[in-house]
């Protein structure tokens, strides 16, 4: 097993050290042939010192420690928002629903980022929030949540904080602040 990383998790899986830098960055529990016995390994590099390591995430799959949750209304037509507005990719196997079939829960992925949704209900009041989503084209972006439901705030412009940038409502209140990042280029003088 030199030169192979074993990640236990919800599956497990064989990484190739020559792989190890898609791994960099998060940290991981080292509980094999380490002389120095369990320890938390930070970066890549710490990995190469070891014959096999065993990973178990506190995170389910593709999921960052911090995960914006928004609650609505119907969690269903927010995911159907996103998907319109921003080709957002609905996590499926986080779909969750009642009985009858109503949309208590949902994950999506947003141009890499990910986004929960949950239905109000009782104590949990619908809780409108904002967002700044990054996006390689913001003019179609804006055009598409217009199309989608959105209401604009504000068309796109050219910002004086090195972005071209527009802001939409959706229809369940939350603000969109919808960006391409410029790096100067279009800056106002």
């Amino acid at each position: 097993m030199a030169g192979t990383i074993v990640i236990v998790g919800s599956e497990s899986v064989r990484i190739p050290y020559s792989d190890l830098s898609r791994l960099d960055g998060l940290n991981y529990l080292s509980k094999a042939s380490s002389t120095e016995g369990e320890r938390l390994l930070s970066t890549a590099e710490d990995f190469k010192h070891m014959d096999t390591l065993t990973v178990k995430s506190h995170t389910p799959p593709g999921f960052p420690a911090v995960t914006p949750f928004i609650t609505v209304e119907d969690p269903g037509q927010f995911a159907e928002f996103a998907r319109s507005a921003f080709g957002a990719e609905e996590l499926r196997e986080q779909r969750g629903t009642t009985d009858d079939g109503k949309v208590m829960h949902v994950a999506l992925r947003v141009e890499g980022c990910i986004i929960e949704g949950g239905r109000a209900s009782g104590q949990w009041k619908a809780m409108p929030t904002a967002l700044h989503l990054y996006v390689r084209d913001v003019d179609s972006a804006y055009d598409r949540a217009l199309r989608a439901g959105g209401v604009s705030l504000h068309e796109v412009r050219e910002m004086d904080y090195d972005e071209r940038a527009a802001a939409v409502q959706d229809p369940f209140g939350n603000h969109w602040y919808i960006a391409t990042y410029t790096g100067g280029r279009g800056k106002k003088s």
